[in-house]
């Protein structure tokens, strides 16, 4: 399974901000309240009820953030939470516990909020973006067995405000499931420059998928296939280029449906539906495909306040391992 949890703020007002250094502190707020208001702990909840329905054995995840404040007058650290602890827990919770085989840190920022004096929250934010794989914790080594691990940063990137280095990675392991070798690797590639995620995208296939062993390349691409709306298709087209061996392990299924997974309005309260790109791919080489399907699409999925779990549905797929 391939899921982006959404840290909870697109970006979008610091990516443009009002000029000056007070349009640059009510950016951070707005991208903060917007954080607090889509309330990841409800979140949490329905992506852990999609997880315990599906109960895949491994899970690349996405956008996991790590978030702490401090307060800028007196020092003293602020409200935060962490997507990984809160969702793990939430799993165990349920019965259906995971594990983290490997992270990997992508961006750390810290930005300051407006201060107390102006109405501000007076905060300075650190967010820490993370690329993790998950395994299930209660499966015997006969089934799953993991033989290694690897992470890393892309040297291509791009920068925030002129000075903030957007930084995106990736995380793989070699598994042995059910008999059968094979490699892993879950990333997050670039969302808002197409030369720098194919870049990216190159390191990706000179580096952890550059194996001999069969292999399931998965993740947020932010690279749509050719039927959907976002303008970025070029690394989409270059990774299912016939020479590099893979296949998109949805359009191998079904070559007619959509299978939409971006995105939901940035405050998740859309009332239908607008899933109208595909950017989340389970993409394999050397092994079959037997089931895919979508999670978190429907509107029975949203949280009791009307949040979609995430502005992106999750992505599983079924291996052939016979």
């Amino acid at each position: 399974m391939t899921r982006n949890l959404y840290a909870g703020t697109d970006y979008a007002s610091l990516l443009n901000p009002p000029p000056g250094e007070l349009g640059l502190l009510k950016s951070v707020e707005a991208a903060w309240n917007q954080v607090l208001s889509n309330n990841f702990p409800e979140r949490a909840r329905a992506l852990a009820d999609e997880i315990v329905a599906a109960r895949p054995d491994l899970i690349g995840l996405q956008e996991v953030t790590l978030l702490s404040t401090t307060n800028q007058t007196n020092g003293k650290l602020g409200p935060g939470f962490d997507h990984l602890e809160i969702l793990l827990g939430e799993l165990s919770a349920r019965g259906a516990p995971y594990t983290a085989l490997v992270s990997t840190n992508d961006f750390d920022a810290a930005m300051p909020t407006l201060p107390a004096a102006v109405g501000g929250a007076d905060l300075v934010i650190r967010i820490v973006d993370r690329d993790v794989l998950l395994t299930r914790a209660d499966l015997p080594a006969a089934a799953l067995e993991v033989l290694g691990t690897q992470s890393g940063q892309f040297e291509e990137r791009m920068m925030l405000l002129g000075m903030v280095p957007l930084v995106r990675g990736w995380v793989a392991a070699d598994v042995r499931v059910r008999g059968i070798l094979l490699r892993i690797v879950s990333t997050h590639l670039e969302p808002y420059d197409e030369s720098v995620q194919l870049c990216q995208a190159q390191a990706l296939l000179d580096g952890p998928a550059r194996t001999e062993l069969p292999l399931v390349l998965l993740g947020d691409f932010n690279s749509g296939s050719p039927d959907s709306e976002t303008p970025f298709k070029a690394t989409y087209a270059y990774l299912l280029d016939s020479a590099h061996g893979l296949s998109d392990a949805w359009r191998a299924l079904d070559p007619t449906s959509p299978g939409f997974t971006s995105s939901q309005a940035p405050d998740l309260r859309n009332p239908a539906s607008q899933l109208s790109s595909r950017i989340d791919f389970v993409l394999t080489r050397g092994l079959r495909a037997k089931g895919a399907s979508l999670t978190g699409y429907l509107p029975v999925s949203k949280t009791p306040s009307g949040l979609w779990p995430s502005d992106h549905a999750g992505l599983q797929v079924a291996l052939d391992l016979a």
